[in-house]
């Protein structure tokens, strides 16, 4: 499981066209959708991630962007694995990923919800920017098939969060299942 922060798009353009934004031009109905064509753009994250850059300390996006790495993990539940990696050192203004194996035996979650629903495969984005405290936050979740297999999986999961975080020092992300709560 990786966490990114990533300089590239715009909170309006996340906001109006995420897929395209991200590189996608087609999904399918899998929950989560998969990503099954990608824009003209070869520097899209998307794209990127698919072509061998899983887990790259840093990746070289469009129009500058760039998205680095800023922590890693294992275990047998994602949320349990994020929040163990605690505060996470940061100082930009971007969106997050976080990117994790499908197939692993790893409990993830396969949809994303903007409250605590109860939803079956369902998680809830929150963060704690700078120490400020827990919200929740808008995101969305896609699955990617790999053009190259990174550490025997083939197929990843891709959250990202719909807008940037301005970070001074750190932040912790989590993604808490839907019949959880709001950490304190």
């Amino acid at each position: 499981m990786y966490v990114y922060t990533s300089t590239y798009g715009s909170d309006a353009g996340f906001a109006s066209n995420y897929n395209a934004v991200m590189g996608a031009s087609t999904l399918n109905s899998d929950v989560p959708p998969q990503v099954t064509a990608f824009t003209a753009n070869t520097s899209s994250p998307y794209y990127k991630l698919t072509t061998g850059d899983i887990g790259s300390s840093t990746i070289n996006l469009a129009g500058g962007g760039v998205a680095t790495l800023r922590a890693s993990g294992s275990g047998s539940d994602l949320d349990g694995v994020l929040s163990n990696l605690g505060s996470i050192s940061a100082s930009t203004t971007g969106q997050v990923l976080v990117i994790y194996p499908s197939g692993s035996d790893m409990t993830v979650p396969t949809s994303i919800q903007q409250s605590f629903n109860s939803q079956a495969g369902g998680a809830v984005p929150v963060m704690n920017v700078d120490g400020n405290g827990f919200g929740i936050e808008s995101g969305v979740l896609h699955s990617l098939e790999s053009y190259t297999s990174h550490l025997g999986y083939d197929e990843w999961f891709v959250f990202g969060r719909k807008s940037q975080n301005a970070i001074a020092s750190s932040f912790i992300i989590r993604l808490i299942n839907a019949s959880g709560s709001l950490p304190s």
